[in-house]
């Protein structure tokens, strides 16, 4: 560890937090594409959306837990909400992915699973990832100086 984030615990851990939550915003930026030309083709393409979605909630919900113990007491209840708002969402859409799977003969079954699939990716893009961090104040300022929050902070390049 270095002399500087030795002195910088509230940066240390609010790049960690950053860190730990890019891993669902990397899923989101890759997401297979959902292809609508048959129920078959629907179904399958949107079980492996949600699947990468699963897998980029586990790897954030991970990192959130396997930080140290955060420098501002609040951090904590903060990093708390989160994973927990990660877990519903992650249990959501593991559901959804299984009912997908498990009724790909029906079409009926498959129409209704994709409309609660893309009510998942609603609440996904609904989160305020940083919420935690701008809720305590010196987590906040630090996660001004920390170099994993400055790369989910800048807006994206136009296409």
């Amino acid at each position: 560890m270095s002399a500087a984030e030795q002195a910088d615990p509230a940066g240390r851990w609010a790049d960690g937090y950053c860190g730990a939550v890019t891993h669902l915003v990397r899923a989101l930026a890759t997401l297979p594409t959902v292809d609508p030309s048959t129920a078959q083709q629907a179904a399958k393409t949107s079980s492996a959306l949600l699947g990468a979605v699963v897998g980029g909630l586990d790897q954030s919900i991970a990192g959130l837990r396997a930080l140290d113990a955060p420098p501002a007491p609040a951090a904590d209840q903060a990093r708390a909400d989160m994973v927990g708002r990660f877990g519903g969402i992650r249990q959501r859409a593991q559901d959804v992915r299984k009912r997908i799977d498990d009724g790909r003969a029906d079409p009926a079954v498959t129409r209704d699973a994709l409309g609660d699939a893309r009510a998942a990716l609603d609440e996904i893009a609904g989160l305020n990832v940083l919420k935690g961090l701008q809720d305590v104040p010196d987590l906040d300022a630090a996660s001004k100086r920390a170099p994993g929050c400055q790369q989910l902070t800048v807006p994206a390049a136009p296409r």
